[in-house]
């Protein structure tokens, strides 16, 4: 007997439509005080930055979780991309592009992010049963003093 299924292509052809988000600060910072704010504003523990600590950045890319992979996808007016779970040579490739990039970890750029789903689901699919999981920083900063 032969298996039956589909293969549906999930291509998006709207480019508008995406899991990130860019936007304009109001007025430009240094990348080290960007970085700075990110890590109050998603209550992280720390950031790990690619690119010079002194450079203005105003053009702000953000894609919560794992958006290393997306580095060359990235537009370049982009100053600086925030994300979670930069790999060693995407961080290199966004270096070479001159693109800036705070790495705030998986957990602190997705937990926002879960309950405001969860509560849209459960507006729009009330008989449906949502359950949430928020993950917890795994890695541990242990410095050589």
């Amino acid at each position: 007997e032969e298996v039956a299924y589909d293969v549906i292509p999930l291509d998006n052809a709207d480019v508008s439509i995406g899991l990130g988000r860019r936007g304009i600060l109001p007025n430009p910072l240094s990348l080290q005080d960007f970085a700075e704010a990110v890590c109050t504003a998603l209550e992280a523990s720390h950031v790990r930055v690619v690119g010079n600590l002194s450079d203005r950045v105003k053009q702000v890319a953000v894609l919560g979780g794992s958006g290393g992979g997306e580095i060359n996808s990235i537009p370049r007016d982009i100053d600086v991309f925030v994300t979670g779970d930069i790999r060693y040579h995407d961080a290199l490739d966004a270096a070479e592009k001159g693109l800036a990039v705070i790495d705030a970890g998986h957990g602190a750029t997705e937990k926002w992010i879960v309950p405001a789903l969860a509560k849209r689901l459960r507006k729009h699919l009330p008989g449906l049963r949502v359950s949430t999981y928020n993950e917890p920083e795994l890695f541990k900063l242990i410095d050589d003093k």
